[in-house]
This record gives C-alpha cells, sequence and structure tokens, in this order.
C-alpha cells in the first residue's frame, strides 16, 4: 500500500526519485544531522534586453474569382492569434477631382506588431489572397554616410578618447545646435554643439593622431566643412570654423539670391507672375517649420507619426521638410531666396522621424483626400512593398504626380522610385557652387563631369531614372529662420516637383533645346554607352533635364509642366522617347544607327 504522505509516484515501475532534502522547519535547507546551517538563496536573473517585435502590414490581395477578406475578419484572426497588437487601421479614402474611376486595388490594411517569428509564420502561412509584409522603416533622404574611410566600420577596442570642439561663425561668434562628426579608425562618433557652440566627441579606437577627419554641419547661415586630417591638440578645446553663406552669395540673405539650379531650369527667366498659383502641392516629408518668415502661407499639413495630429507637423526636428518647401514655395520678396512656386497651396505631410510604409500609405491617402495635384516623396526603402506600390498606382489615377528621389546609396535605385508610376529623379551638381572644403566637394564623380556640371557620387542609378536635377548645395529654408545648403542629396526631386506652367504662346524651343541639340545629345549618349557606362551614368553625363512636346499637326513644340526623357539603348542603336501619362500622347524619336 503506497504511503499518502509519498509525493512520489505511486508506479511501483516508475523510477525512484530523489528525496527532498530535509528541512529545518522554516523552509529552508537544514544541515546534515539536523544542525542549522547557512540559508543558500536561490540565484535570480535580471530581465534582460529582449527581443523588439516587429511590425506588420495585414490586408486582402484581391484576385479574380475569389471574395476578399474583409478587414474586420483580418482584425479578429489576429487578435485571436495571442501575443499580437493591432497597432491601426489604413483605410482607404474616397475619389480625387481628376479620378479616372475606381482603382480595384483599394483595401484596409491592419497593422500589426508581433514577435518576429510569429511574424515570419504568418507571412508563411498566408493564403494567396492575404498580404503580408513587414511595415518597415522608410529611410529618409538625409540618411546618408558622410565620408567614405578605409576603416570607419572597423570594431576598435580600447578606451575612447574625449576630444573638445568649439565651432564658430565670422568673427568667432559661437554656432549652437551645429552637428560634429568626428571620423577615427573606428566608427565615427558624434555630437551637437551647445548653446556656446561647444560639444565634446567620444571617440574610441585610437588615439586623437589617428582622427582622419571632422565634418562640421550647421543649423543655418553657414557653409558645412569638412577638415581632413585636422592637427588636434588633446589639451585644450579645439576651433572649427566655419564660412557664412554670404562668402558665396554676396549680401545674402538680406539681399534675395537666384541658386544655381533655380538658374539651371530658367526660373529667372520666367515672368513673375507664373506663381504655380492655383496648384496643390504635397510634401512627404519631416513636417514644416511655418514661423518662417517665407513659409508663414503653408498652412495645411497633418503629422502622420502623431496619430495624425493637424498641429505637429510644423515642428521639423530634421530641418529636411521645410528645406524642400523653401525649394517648392518659397516667399517672393527682396530677400532670401525664391521657391518655383510661392503662389501654390502646400501640403505638409509629416511621416519622419520613424516614418514606415504605413504611414506614407496614410499620406499618399491624404493626397487623394485632399486633392492635390503633385506630391515629392524624399524617401526610399531597400525593401519593397505590394500595398505601397498598389496604392502608388491608385494615387496616379486619382491625377496625383508622384515625383521620388532615386536615392542616395550609390547603388540602383531605391524603392518607390523603382516604380513605374512614379517619376524618379536623380542629382547633379555644378562645380564651383559650394566652397571647396564643404561636404558638397567630396560629393563630384570625376569620372561623370561634363563641362561645370556632374553626376553626384551619392545619387542612385538604374533604367527607372527618368530626369535628373540640381542636388548639391542647394540653399534654402530651415527651421528657426535662416537658411542651409545641407550637405545631404536630395534636392534634386523637390527642384522637379513645381516646375510652373510656361505661357502657351512659347512656341519656339531656345537653341540648346532644339531637336538638333538633342540629337547631339543623344549620339553622346549612344557614345558614352559604347564607353561602357550604364544608361544612367550616361543620362547624368550628358544633361537631358527636360522633355520637348510636338503639337499636333506642327513642327513646332512647347515645353510641358513635366515631362521627361526615357531611353532604350543597345550598342546598335538608341532610340530617345517621351514619357507622359496620358498613353494617347504624342511622342518625339531620335533614331541613329550606332558607329
Amino acid at each position: 500500500m503506497s504511503d499518502p504522505n509519498n509525493d512520489g509516484p505511486s508506479n511501483p515501475g516508475a523510477t525512484p526519485q530523489p528525496a527532498a532534502p530535509p528541512t529545518n522547519g522554516s523552509g529552508t535547507a537544514a544541515a546534515p544531522n539536523g544542525a542549522a546551517g547557512p540559508v543558500t538563496p536561490r540565484p535570480t536573473v535580471e530581465p534582460t534586453v529582449a527581443v523588439r517585435r516587429e511590425r506588420y502590414m495585414v490586408a486582402s490581395r484581391k484576385l479574380p474569382g475569389v471574395q476578399p477578406m474583409a478587414a474586420d475578419v483580418i482584425a479578429s484572426t489576429l487578435t485571436n492569434m495571442g501575443g499580437v497588437t493591432i497597432i491601426k487601421r489604413v483605410a482607404p479614402r474616397g475619389f480625387g477631382a481628376l479620378s479616372a474611376g475606381p482603382s480595384g486595388t483599394s483595401t484596409e490594411i491592419v497593422v500589426a506588431e508581433m514577435e518576429p517569428g510569429q511574424g515570419a509564420a504568418l507571412r508563411a502561412s498566408a493564403p494567396p489572397h492575404v498580404i503580408v509584409e513587414r511595415d518597415s522603416l522608410l529611410r529618409h533622404a538625409d540618411d546618408l554616410g558622410l565620408a567614405d574611410f578605409n576603416n570607419a566600420m572597423t570594431m576598435m577596442p580600447g578606451i575612447g578618447i574625449d576630444i573638445p570642439l568649439r565651432v564658430v561663425g565670422a568673427g568667432g561668434k559661437p554656432l549652437p545646435k551645429a552637428t560634429v562628426y568626428v571620423y577615427g579608425m573606428g566608427f565615427p562618433a558624434q555630437g551637437v554643439t551647445n548653446d556656446k557652440g561647444e560639444v565634446t566627441v567620444t571617440l574610441f579606437g585610437g588615439t586623437i593622431e589617428t582622427v582622419q577627419a571632422i565634418y562640421a554641419k550647421p543649423a543655418a547661415d553657414h557653409w558645412d566643412r569638412m577638415f581632413m586630417r585636422p592637427q588636434l591638440q588633446s589639451g585644450g578645446i579645439n576651433t572649427l570654423q566655419l564660412h557664412p553663406l554670404s562668402d558665396m552669395f554676396n549680401g545674402f540673405p538680406q539681399a534675395a539670391m537666384t541658386g544655381w539650379g533655380q538658374r539651371l531650369m530658367k526660373l529667372d527667366q520666367i515672368d513673375p507672375s507664373f506663381t504655380g498659383q492655383g496648384v496643390k502641392i504635397g510634401i512627404v516629408d519631416s513636417g514644416c517649420d511655418n514661423t518662417h518668415p517665407q513659409l508663414t502661407h503653408v498652412t495645411h499639413g497633418i503629422d502622420l507619426t502623431n496619430n495624425a495630429d493637424k498641429a505637429s507637423w510644423i515642428k521639423d526636428t530634421m530641418s529636411h521638410g521645410t528645406h524642400c518647401a523653401g525649394i517648392i514655395t518659397g516667399a517672393l520678396g527682396r530677400s532670401g531666396i525664391r521657391g518655383f512656386a510661392p503662389g501654390a497651396e502646400v501640403h505638409a505631410l509629416k511621416v519622419f522621424p520613424g516614418g514606415r510604409f504605413s504611414d506614407l500609405i496614410d499620406a499618399l491617402d491624404q493626397c487623394i483626400d485632399r486633392q492635390l495635384d503633385i506630391v515629392n516623396l524624399s524617401l526610399g526603402s531597400s525593401e519593397s512593398s505590394e500595398l505601397v506600390a498598389q496604392k502608388l498606382i491608385e494615387v496616379r489615377q486619382h491625377g496625383v504626380a508622384c515625383i521620388v528621389a532615386a536615392g542616395n546609396t550609390s547603388g540602383p535605385v531605391q524603392f518607390p522610385g523603382t516604380q513605374p508610376s512614379v517619376l524618379t529623379v536623380a542629382a547633379i551638381g555644378q562645380l564651383n557652387q559650394y566652397l571647396p572644403d564643404s561636404y558638397h566637394a567630396q560629393t563630384v564623380q570625376q569620372n561623370l563631369v561634363a563641362g561645370e556640371m556632374f553626376s553626384a557620387k551619392f545619387t542612385c542609378f538604374g533604367p527607372q531614372v527618368a530626369v535628373a536635377g540640381p542636388g548639391v548645395a542647394i540653399v534654402s529654408t530651415v527651421p528657426g529662420g535662416g537658411y542651409a545648403a545641407p550637405g545631404s542629396p536630395d534636392r534634386a526631386d523637390a527642384m522637379r516637383a513645381p516646375q510652373p506652367r510656361l505661357p502657351a504662346s512659347w512656341t519656339e524651343l531656345p537653341e540648346s533645346l532644339t531637336g538638333e541639340s538633342i540629337g547631339h545629345r543623344c549620339k553622346a549618349f549612344a557614345n558614352a554607352r559604347d564607353a561602357g557606362m550604364t544608361a544612367a551614368e550616361a543620362i547624368l553625363s550628358n544633361f537631358v533635364l527636360g522633355d520637348v512636346e510636338r503639337r499636333p499637326n506642327s513642327n513646332q513644340f512647347e515645353k510641358p509642366v513635366l515631362a521627361s526623357f526615357r531611353f532604350d539603348c543597345s550598342r546598335s542603336s538608341t532610340v530617345m522617347r517621351r514619357s507622359h501619362g496620358a498613353p494617347d500622347s504624342p511622342e518625339i524619336v531620335f533614331r541613329w544607327r550606332g558607329q
């Protein structure tokens, strides 16, 4: 008969378990022979950093003969899985004024957060009529490695060294909020100056003599500067002197200036009455500081990173959205800059910092809902999204032109610039339009220089690039009321976005855009291709920046609002044709046989 006090198994065939150690009556282990002994506490482990949960977008994929799954069913299914948190739902909006009708692609998206393994299993098990994809973070156009040093990403052990720095402008005036990057033998270090213009940067992996470069990026009104192989002192503060923008633009910003990119695109030759009035432009970016004197007329916006707040979009912590807004719509005046479309109605759709694919979809829906004409997208991703691609098609069908940066990774065009539903813009620069020790000088691609123009080293390339625009050393507005020419590569798309319409009477092309001269450029393009250049490199090196449109039944030409060249290239022949949204629009094709 079994002992009722025995907690072991009653099965006679079971393996006997070792007896529990005797206790002293207090629940603690007793010493042998019943003697009291020291209490041995049970070891504890402090909580460690857990694996970050990931966000996924889940939606119905429309397939012929298959009933789409309702968003409520998707949300309920995810909730019942356990361990899944519904973050938000992104519902499509109504038709725009220029809509061609239902796109057939609109679907409500459920954004959910879950463990990475759970998300991978969900993607693997999803049926064909359900889309499951990561809600990836967007790469902002300012996310750029500023220098390319052989050892910049080497892991270097050792004790960090503190490098005290002071950033000053003209007359030794301290420059607060300047970002300083220090490049040594290991990872680069960075910091932001205080009100005295001072910052101490801690660098690991080497001595102060191993510092290869220092890059100082001011908040406003000064040129950035690269200090190569700086001679630093370890016993005191090292002063970094920056030059005001007025060193190149006399009297700026009190006196107005027209930038090199605006002159290249003939803005200075357009009648001042062409202000873009009546055009509605969206800027999907980091917001817009409309307290800037030249941006007070920007009154429409939304912050999609803050629960669609209608006030916080004016807080631009990254400066980029405000900079693009100045390029596009800077107000006319006797000082500062002039935007391409100062009379346009601009909408700031904030998705940075922290924007994801779902925020981009929400912003594109806003473009439809607000009946915008053009939207500027200075963003990209190394990942692609079927849901974003569908939304871009829908936006185009609603009459919204999407102008997208090609990217700044010096590689293939990034998503969504790869999509045929957008106009993808690469960046070019012009020599001698910046100080020689600024970061802009580092962007020159020496083998892609023609005359004074060059293809920027950072710009992405590929057959998806439709046009190139000014994207180096572009002076524009920044938060706080100042101006800057940031060392970042994505201003070309903003330069292309607003293009005011020219008078209907302008029917003759200037000499630089005659069919003959375009033919010469195309021949140069073919030669560049034969020399081994990629299509994008050849396009950029020959600076085909616009398009011409033939009037029906006429040999006269006019310049359209937005247009581009597309190339179909081979070693034996090259065809240049215009790319336009309307399928029945006329096109001009230049053909010749290769040598």
